[in-house]
């Protein structure tokens, strides 16, 4: 079984550490909030990321960012 999937180095924002999955998903809408340059709201690339995350947490969130978009394209 593959390992969750977590940042290289801790993503810190104001003094908190954030969760893998807290990680995942900023990572996530990061990436796709890029790609789609004002494309979706944040609220929207909020849902589909926590939509998302349970079935690719194993997974690079960037991978499945790009994914995701080319899928929207």
């Amino acid at each position: 079984m593959t390992a969750i999937w977590k940042p290289e180095q801790p993503v810190v924002i104001a003094g908190y550490t954030l969760t893998p999955a807290e990680a995942w998903l900023r990572c996530f809408t990061q990436e796709f909030s890029s790609l789609a340059k004002g494309a979706i709201t944040l609220e929207q690339l909020a849902d589909r990321g926590i939509e998302l995350y349970d079935a690719n947490a194993r997974r690079d969130p960037i991978e499945v960012a790009l994914e995701e978009f080319e899928k929207s394209a």
